[in-house]
């Protein structure tokens, strides 16, 4: 941000304001942009917003890595939050090993404070199938008539439940 003080004062300027930026991937402390529009005629008094760079990182891909290689890439990146993982909830489709990453919040490639928390959601261990269950209920109905007639039916049922992983919001 010094350089581009400097670089306004010699113009003569010198009222600023300097705001951070969290979303800007500049390393810190560098100015991102400013307002108003550089490159325009101004009175000396005008005042100048310096939007200096509060050194977000860029959420790395992660998606596909086991759990242990995320965590290790994120902290690569200089994120210094311990990412929060949850495993209860599958993505819709099983074709992914258990111990993968399968979703990010927030989102991948978002430009985030290295102190966000992030959270992975991982694919949990394989579970049994939930099974299927039937029920075969016979019933006799007799019937006001001389020759009694029994009737039976049998409503044989299936019924199988899964649990669809939450609404995830894509940011």
């Amino acid at each position: 941000m010094g350089a581009a003080e400097t670089q306004l004062r010699a113009l003569g300027f010198n009222n600023f304001n300097p705001v951070t930026d969290q979303q800007s991937t500049l390393p810190k402390g560098e100015v991102d942009h400013m307002s108003p529009t550089p490159n325009m005629k101004y009175a000396s008094d005008q005042q100048i917003t310096l939007y200096v760079s509060g050194g977000g990182i860029q959420i790395p891909n992660v998606i596909g890595l086991p759990v242990n290689s995320a965590i290790q890439t994120l902290q690569s990146y200089g994120f210094t939050a311990t990412p929060s993982i949850h495993s209860s909830f599958g993505p819709v489709s099983q074709n992914i090993a258990p111990g993968t990453v399968w979703q990010v919040v927030p989102n991948q490639g978002t430009t985030v404070p290295s102190s966000t928390q992030i959270t992975l959601y991982v694919q949990p261990n394989a579970t049994t199938s939930p099974s299927a269950s039937s029920s075969a209920t016979p019933t006799a109905t007799p019937t006001s008539s001389t020759t009694p007639t029994p009737t039976s039916s049998a409503t044989p049922t299936s019924t199988a439940t899964t649990t669809a992983p939450p609404n995830v919001p894509a940011h």
